[in-house]
């Protein structure tokens, strides 16, 4: 059975707790404070909330423009934090520039930054796979980091019913070179070009999401091809 939490504006409202519960969570409470701004020597307070299962605990806090700025996971026994998600905002823009995962050991583990179009619409995602970087140190050594790069572009096809409909084709790139491609020939269907070590890709074309071929190629020759029905 679910159990939650909620916080915000001073006011704790608690949903089907158990009294052992309630405990530990006033203990947790103690703890945390709530998202703050400042602006014209005014003090913003944002919002927290916090949701309960009886095996996970996450909390999550916004700042006053309702911006969701930190997600903290818990241990399954409520012991110790097993997980931090901050996301980074620019001036007044509702959409996040980075987010930032940090382990249980306070090591930022995966950093992630966002380019959006005119739209809102994501159009670049750069990941960064860290490690030895902690929360002090303000940027990551390449040398450690695995840095995967999609890139997103938006068009409309037209389906069955003559209807316009928005696929997302999208380019993937580890360290710089290419690993994945995915573009949508028609409205329900789409080609999933998959590029490995040796000069190989293997291609598979789906079709309102079943696979229906598959052929490879290596150093621009096909050396396999199957089909389905």
């Amino acid at each position: 059975m679910k159990k939650a939490v909620a916080i915000g504006f001073f006011s704790f409202v608690f949903i089907n707790i158990t009294s052992l519960f309630a405990t530990d969570f006033i203990d947790i409470q103690k703890n945390i404070s709530y998202g703050k701004e400042s602006s014209n020597d005014l003090e913003m307070k944002g919002v927290s909330v916090a949701v309960a299962s009886e095996d996970s605990l996450k909390y999550c806090e916004y700042d006053s423009k309702m911006r969701i700025v930190k997600e903290t996971v818990w241990a399954d026994d409520f012991s110790k934090i097993d997980q931090v998600v901050e996301w980074v905002y620019q001036d007044t823009n509702s959409l996040p520039y980075k987010k930032i995962d940090t382990n249980k050991n306070g090591n930022i583990v995966i950093e992630t930054e966002y380019e959006y179009d005119s739209k809102g619409r994501t159009i670049k995602e750069t990941e960064s796979q860290v490690t030895n970087k902690n929360k002090s140190e303000k940027s990551a050594d390449n040398k450690n980091s695995n840095i995967k790069c999609t890139e997103y572009s938006y068009h409309k096809k037209k389906n069955e019913s003559g209807s316009m409909v928005l696929r997302v084709d999208s380019i993937e790139y580890v360290n710089g070179a290419i690993s994945k491609k995915v573009t949508w020939l028609s409205a329900n269907e789409r080609q999933v070009t998959l590029y490995y070590n040796n000069n190989i890709e293997n291609t598979s074309i789906y079709s309102e999401g079943i696979k229906k071929s598959e052929f490879v190629i290596q150093d621009g020759k096909q050396i396999g091809q199957y089909s389905w029905n």
